[in-house]
């Protein structure tokens, strides 16, 4: 997730949106600062950081679920083998748990990344970059940051 933050943060400070926040109408402060309209190439420049995260995270999820099916097979191996004894099968069953729990937990945390990276990639193609720079600073500010 560091490495999304990473991302997101250039980009809005490519854009401006990290530096100052309007907050209604007044012209005055409308003058005081200039504001320079989000184009095409930044946007673009995001989408390609985002293909390349979603490529990464698309393997390592892959790597993840085999690991996960293959240690599910090697315990369901280790349970016939050690029907007879009921201490090994209590550990089994403890370190095979154990195991799959901490691959979960990771790999839920990828999966949300890679919804955040699909969700951010269909935005930024189907909105205009202004609109768009907008959502991205509020994901930012709501979702990768708060995490």
């Amino acid at each position: 997730m560091k490495k999304l933050e990473n991302v997101f943060n250039s980009y809005l400070q490519k854009v401006g949106y990290l530096d100052f926040v309007f907050l209604g109408d007044d012209d005055e402060d409308n003058e005081d600062k200039e504001v320079k309209p989000v184009t095409e190439k930044e946007s673009q420049f995001l989408i390609n950081h985002l293909k390349t995260s979603q490529k990464q995270n698309n393997s390592i999820i892959m790597i993840i679920l085999i690991m996960l099916c293959i240690l599910f097979g090697v315990g369901i191996y280790f349970v016939f083998y050690y029907r007879d004894d009921p201490v090994m099968l209590c550990s089994i069953f403890g370190g095979n748990f154990l195991a799959l729990l901490g691959i979960v937990s990771k790999l839920k945390r990828l999966w949300t990344e890679k919804v955040i990276i699909e969700h951010s990639h269909s935005i930024l193609e189907n909105l205009k970059p202004e609109e768009a720079a907008k959502v991205m600073m509020n994901l930012y500010t709501n979702l990768i940051r708060t995490k």
